[in-house]
């Protein structure tokens, strides 16, 4: 986004996305997850989605419209006035990254042990940050790619020292791999926020949408199997072969006026 694109945003602007998407369910999927009794579900589908009104067209495709992440490596420094004067200091990195169930999991692991040890050296070891977190995460719109985000406010003196403590963490990782200590600790938090999902609807859901709306995309078979077989040398392999390889970073810093 630019500037003079945010100036042009406007309510009637939005209301006009809102009814071309919403306007015409004549395409919609609907995804019902949960302990239902299969008569109810469908006299209620009849009763209030048969029902509604359609329009005749072609179904709505999924169009890139050259909105991406930034390419290279990036700065942006700037000042804003706060009652209480705090920095807020982002690192953010993206890249090509093909979609497999154990690249998802790596990628995840990436950031959960990133995440750890920013926590040990930024928070606790050097007191430079009131607290940090980083994720990762994979999309595949419109292009299968990996994103990395740490974020954390800090005070405004120690914003230069907290982001080559992030950038250290990251080129060690690269160079070295991960402590064995962390790597067991991720997998193992991974491993019960995974069994945990099992129970809960929402997971299903966001499996069946997969299946359905991403062309047969199956990121569930499987990942119990790759998340075990998650060496210290696949998380090197992917900062150093695909996060820093690619050299696409972000270096955000907010500091008081």
């Amino acid at each position: 986004f630019t500037l003079e694109r945010w100036r042009n945003v406007s309510y009637d602007g939005i209301r006009k996305i809102y009814q071309e998407r919403f306007g015409n369910p004549a395409d919609f999927t609907f995804i019902f997850t949960g302990k239902i009794n299969d008569d109810s579900i469908r006299t209620f589908a009849k009763l209030y989605l048969a029902s509604l009104p359609v329009q005749k067209g072609k179904p709505e495709k999924y169009t890139d419209d050259g909105l991406t992440f930034w390419k290279g490596m990036q700065q942006c420094r700037f000042n804003k006035k706060m009652e209480t004067p705090m920095a807020i200091m982002i690192q953010a990195w993206n890249g090509k990254y093909p979609f497999s169930v154990k690249n998802d999991a790596v990628c995840q692991a990436a950031g959960r042990i990133l995440d750890e040890i920013y926590l040990q050296n930024v928070r606790e070891k050097y007191s430079l940050a009131y607290s940090i977190s980083t994720d990762a995460a994979f999309t595949d719109y419109p292009d299968p790619m990996f994103f990395i985000e740490t974020a954390c406010p800090v005070k405004p003196e120690k914003c230069d020292s907290a982001l080559l403590l992030v950038d250290q963490g990251i080129k060690d990782i690269a160079t070295n791999g991960v402590p064995q200590e962390y790597l067991a600790k991720v997998k193992e938090q991974m491993l019960k926020v995974y069994e945990n999902n099992l129970r809960e609807n929402a997971f299903w859901q966001g499996f069946e949408q997969d299946k359905i709306l991403r062309d047969g995309r199956d990121g569930f078979t499987g990942y119990k199997e790759a998340l075990q077989s998650i060496t210290s040398a696949d998380i090197q392999k992917f900062i150093r072969d695909v996060v820093m390889k690619q050299q696409n970073r972000l270096n955000l810093m907010m500091l008081p006026q």
